[in-house]
């Protein structure tokens, strides 16, 4: 793709987390491209291409099983009208609190770096001469294992609260440090959360519950009160910690999910929602269902009201000897 995309004519470059992966010798897990070329352009170049996004306008482009994101390079910070709801030349979108809504203003590299959340993201690989541009202290900060946000984290943090979300999920995934600046303002941007959409926050959520880590990036979440921001019905502790853990580490059994299209990932997933919910009350568990905007298939399963009663959903012997290896922990 890289390769096609240079030779008409574009600027394309590997960006983001694949190039941080790579620089601490961590297999990526997907890949990320930037270019100069437009959304449009790139469908031109790929059949297996569409377009998606209304905040931001990305190419995805389908290889088997993987798809590609393609993203053209973002303008950096424009100034915003004193109603702080468009910028002068009505691309960029935001609300009374400086949170992008929409955003369609395309820029070059040195412009879209500046867009990036963190500099251990903010890494473009150059397939012209295989070297690493580097505009924000990338490479070093990643060595360091430092998560330290790009420009000013109380700005960015307002533009997209996510950010914080995104902060805790890398930092525990990674075995980062949170900057200290980054942390700080993130404890006083807090609140922000409860304005962002349910999707957009279930969709982070999503990503965290299917990683390895998960009870690690839960517990966190919760010390650093992003999980109460959530839902404060959410109810964190050794208990749900530990079944988790469970979740991430047990096999599950291949013959039996709650929907023939979900692969593992998903089913994990589902199950750690379910553990999120299972001790609160019909009502409570409606509410956080009803906040983050959950099928009404999950929402049936808050029915469960005991964790003896998860063990039909694993194997046996499994979950047995795995129940076990805890308790003598």
């Amino acid at each position: 793709m890289l390769y096609r995309l240079k030779d008409a004519g574009y600027e394309a470059f590997l960006v983001g987390g694949a190039v941080r992966d790579l620089l601490l010798g961590i297999v990526p897990k997907d890949f990320d491209i930037a270019t100069d070329a437009h959304p449009e352009e790139v469908k031109r170049l790929f059949r297996n291409c569409r377009l998606i996004g209304r905040r931001f306008h990305l190419a995805h482009v389908r290889f088997g099983w993987e798809i590609i994101e393609v993203a053209t390079f973002r303008a950096a910070h424009t100034e915003v009208d004193e109603d702080h709801s468009v910028d002068e030349v009505g691309h960029r979108v935001l609300d009374e609190t400086g949170r992008i809504l929409r955003d369609n203003l395309y820029g070059n590299i040195e412009e879209d770096v500046w867009r990036r959340d963190f500099t251990a993201n903010a890494l473009y690989y150059n397939i012209r001469d295989f070297s690493v541009w580097d505009y924000v202290d990338g490479v070093p900060h990643a060595q360091s294992r430092e998560l330290r946000m790009i420009g000013d984290p109380e700005t960015r943090y307002r533009e997209d609260p996510v950010r914080m979300l995104r902060a805790v999920r890398f930092e525990q995934r990674f075995d980062f440090t949170i900057e200290k600046r980054t942390l700080e303002l993130l404890l006083e941007a807090v609140s922000l959360l409860d304005r962002v959409s349910s999707d957009r926050v279930r969709h982070e959520l999503d990503h965290i519950l299917i990683e390895d880590k998960s009870a690690m990036m839960l517990a966190r979440l919760n010390e650093l009160g992003l999980l109460q921001a959530i839902n404060p019905s959410i109810q964190w502790d050794d208990w749900l910690r530990k079944k988790i853990e469970l979740i991430a580490q047990i096999e599950l059994d291949p013959e039996w999910s709650f929907e023939k299209t979900k692969d593992a990932s998903e089913l994990r997933k589902e199950l750690a929602y379910i553990l999120l919910f299972i001790r609160l009350s019909v009502r409570q568990a409606k509410k956080v269902i009803s906040r983050l905007k959950f099928s009404a298939i999950l929402g049936r399963r808050v029915d469960l009201r005991t964790p003896q009663e998860l063990s039909r959903y694993f194997r046996d012997d499994v979950l047995s000897q795995a129940e076990t290896q805890y308790a003598a922990g």
